[in-house]
């Protein structure tokens, strides 16, 4: 007897968890927001002095009642590199299109090698009523930025390889010293031959 009660009790405790867990997902928000970084493995990359703005996706997918999201963007922490104006969006249902872009200006002086993480939050702007999707906790999305050198070292702006200035001035030497070396076999050759020419002109004369 004690047993089928207890089976009962924890058959209606499992029922009861399913219905809390299935309303809590319909009241869910399905707001997302997608990027193309990954921190810290695959950071922003920029180098001194650049201004380049970093894209970011808000969604709205999988609302089956066809309601709008409001969405209040703001920078926490900029680092002193990004911009960007607080503003609400409102993200219409099922769609994944909403575009959002965070202005990032690097110092000229900066040093390379410097790391960044920029916070953007995403925030509920409405009261969660009919005609707005609510966000039940907000959404801090980090932006990890790299600075690096503009053009990798050995390389031009243009791309090409360039040299360092002591190996380029021993290229020059060693080329210099070939040539005195092509320039002495030659002349010495042309003093055998002329030795050689006399010679026999003198033993026709005899």
């Amino acid at each position: 007897m004690d047993s089928k009660r207890k089976f009962r009790a924890t058959f209606f405790a499992v029922l009861f968890l399913v219905f809390v867990l299935l309303i809590v997902l319909k009241n869910a928000s399905a707001f997302g927001v997608s990027h193309s970084f990954i921190c810290p493995d695959e950071p922003v990359i920029v180098y001194p002095g650049q201004e380049t703005n970093v894209q970011l996706g808000m969604q709205n997918m999988g609302v089956k009642d066809g309601e709008d999201a409001n969405i209040r963007v703001t920078l926490r922490d900029g680092k002193g590199i990004a911009e960007l104006d607080d503003k609400n969006y409102i993200i219409k249902a099922n769609t994944k299109d909403t575009k959002i872009d965070i202005k990032v200006k690097i110092p000229q002086n900066v040093q390379i090698g410097n790391k960044y993480d920029v916070v953007v939050g995403f925030d509920n702007a409405a009261s969660g009523k009919k005609g707005g999707v609510a966000i039940n906790t907000g959404i801090d999305v980090k932006i990890c930025v790299e600075v690096v050198p503009e053009y990798p070292i050995g390389f031009s702006p243009t791309g090409a390889k360039t040299f360092n200035v002591n190996a380029a001035v021993l290229i020059a030497v060693i080329i210099i010293i070939l040539a005195m070396i092509v320039v002495l076999i030659i002349l010495k050759r042309r003093k055998r031959n002329s030795v050689r020419l006399n010679r026999h002109r003198e033993l026709n004369y005899r």
